[in-house]
């Protein structure tokens, strides 16, 4: 039986072949590979952009919408009334003109124009400094009102009375890190009005 061989001539072309498709379609398969992942990454950047502009514009119209509450709160503003005189006095009760101390022992004195505390005494007024007494509770009342003082921590020392309508009193804090001697005078039917303040270096009544 006669056998037919292939030259190996003929051997080396169809290897070489071979060997061309196969890198011919690695090229085509890497072409493809490239292909698809610029598809993505163009598709993410879409992706990324359409989301930007929708955060962007939700942003715009938040602000707009603040603007907008800003003007029609402005708009109200605009629209209440202007401060009455009640409101005045209360801010010109906070003024403070500094006066001359009455002793060495005096840090500072001032005044200001405090209000009467007010009372439910009937008049004729003579005044009762006892401890138990309405014009105890009403001075330490006054002056807990109009000073730093808390009524549950002030501390009197002495209740000295001037004239038929007047007092002094020396209170301080718990520590006696704020000792003071107040100034107080009956206005009649309205109560204990304080009419000066003087801080003291030293408690004078101990």
């Amino acid at each position: 039986m006669n056998k037919t061989f292939m030259p190996r001539s003929n051997k080396r072309k169809k290897r070489r072949r071979i060997n061309q498709m196969i890198y011919i379609m690695f090229i085509l398969a890497f072409l493809l590979l490239i292909s698809l992942i610029l598809l993505i990454i163009k598709n993410n950047t879409s992706l990324n952009e359409e989301t930007v502009s929708e955060i962007e514009e939700e942003n715009y119209e938040h602000e707009e919408i603040v603007v907008t509450e800003s003007k029609d709160e402005i708009k109200e503003d605009s629209d209440k009334e202007p401060i009455d005189e009640k409101h005045e006095e209360d801010v010109a009760a906070y003024f403070v003109e500094y006066v001359e101390p009455s002793d060495e022992n005096v840090l500072e004195a001032y005044i200001r124009p405090w209000e009467p505390i007010g009372t439910n005494q009937e008049e004729p007024h003579t005044i009762d400094t006892n401890e138990k007494s309405d014009d105890y509770k009403e001075i330490m009342k006054a002056i807990a009102r109009e000073t730093h003082l808390k009524q549950n921590e002030l501390i009197e020392w002495a209740i000295d009375q001037e004239d038929d309508k007047s007092v002094i009193t020396t209170v301080s804090d718990k520590d006696e890190e704020q000792i003071l001697r107040i100034y107080l005078t009956w206005i009649t039917e309205k109560g204990w009005k304080i009419t000066k303040v003087e801080e003291l270096f030293e408690n004078d009544k101990k």
